[in-house]
């Protein structure tokens, strides 16, 4: 509970209801309220434009955490430096924030390039979607760029032992299955285990 700052904003259960949008208030004595719109309880000093508060320490609350910000790419806060953005042209990683500037690099090198958020919105940047794809690498979804990818080798001399890849050849394989095979003949392996 110390580890909370005035204006926090907090998920948690209170008298069993669960409360997705509320915010820590600490009175000037340091007594903490969770202020929120659903259940009322003693009054906070400052309910931080909620409607009600509830004392923090009671024993009608649990599973108290500190809430996940959504992306947004119109608020500077919610950026991280390593996120993703992308637009119809071009995907580009947050390298730096400073102030109201997000600094981003250029294209697929780290040349930085400063921006405001406006800048993003009217350039229709978004963030890009870090959840990672929901199937194994064992079988792929048809319409997958990965079993494309993959099955490209199918019927091709690249399995047959002894033929000598191109590097090409060998970091394509890399790159579609997502694996860092250190010979030709690990990604042999490999693929000859997925196909049994």
């Amino acid at each position: 509970m110390n580890t909370f700052k005035h204006g926090d904003a907090v998920t948690c259960v209170i008298k069993g209801t669960k409360i997705d949008d509320a915010k820590i208030s600490i009175n000037s004595d340091g007594e903490k309220f969770i202020c929120q719109n659903l259940i009322d309880g003693f009054t906070a000093e400052n309910k931080l434009g909620y409607t009600y508060s509830f004392t923090a320490n009671s024993g009608f609350v649990t599973d108290l955490k500190l809430a996940t910000k959504k992306k947004d790419i119109n608020d500077i806060s919610t950026y991280e430096v390593g996120d993703v953005l992308i637009n119809t042209d071009c995907e580009r990683e947050v390298l730096g924030i400073c102030g109201k500037v997000i600094f981003l690099s250029y294209q697929k090198t780290h040349s930085i390039i400063g921006y405001t958020v406006e800048n993003l919105n009217y350039q229709n940047y978004k963030f890009k979607d870090t959840q990672p794809e929901k199937f194994s690498i064992q079988n792929p979804p048809k319409e997958s760029h990965l079993y494309h990818s993959i099955n490209q080798f199918t019927n091709k001399e690249l399995m047959i032992p002894g033929y000598v890849w191109q590097d090409s050849e060998f970091d394509r394989f890399n790159l579609a299955t997502g694996n860092c095979h250190r010979t030709q003949q690990e990604a042999r392996d490999w693929y000859n285990n997925l196909i049994k």
